[in-house]
């Protein structure tokens, strides 16, 4: 078919004139076809499953075991068990003992109060406040980096049950 350019009439009626013909080049169902097949992998790629909102102070609350520091996996005897009332214990299972302390979260910052007695006096010998940045990798994995330059200033802990 050859485009003819008629004098009389302005060309974008003469384009619409070419489209509104009985042989169209693409129809409605071929075009919403390619459409369809050039968007839908797209669509697919970057749909990501919603995020559960996480609520550190709540989160928080449970058992937990260092399965990470900065040197690699670990495996050690003790966990620590956060309680609504912050207070955490440090469960040893080796020695069959318990470690209390407290804990706050502020601004992104887990602060654990650590407090040091003399084994035979039970006097307070140092009380310490230790700031770590804390992140919720998911429900389940929580990593915390120590806000003080440290030997291992890194631990990554896994929920348990």
């Amino acid at each position: 078919m050859k485009f003819q350019l008629y004098p009389y009439l302005p060309l974008h009626r003469i384009v619409l004139k070419q489209l509104t013909m009985k042989k169209q080049i693409f129809k409605p169902k071929t075009i919403l076809f390619y459409f369809l097949l050039g968007v839908l992998p797209f669509t697919s790629i970057y749909c990501k499953k919603e995020n559960k909102e996480i609520f550190p102070n709540k989160t928080i609350l449970g058992k937990w075991k260092v399965t990470h520091n900065m040197f690699g996996p670990v495996n050690y005897n003790e966990y620590i068990e956060y309680l609504p009332d912050s207070i955490y214990l440090v469960h040893n299972i080796q020695e069959d003992s318990v470690y209390k302390g407290k804990y706050w979260i502020a601004d992104s910052i887990l602060y654990k109060r650590y407090v040091y007695l003399d084994q035979n006096t039970d006097a307070t010998l140092l009380v310490d406040i230790l700031p770590y940045k804390f992140e919720f990798k998911d429900i389940n994995t929580l990593e915390l980096n120590l806000q003080f330059p440290a030997l291992n200033p890194y631990s990554r802990y896994k929920r348990i049950n």
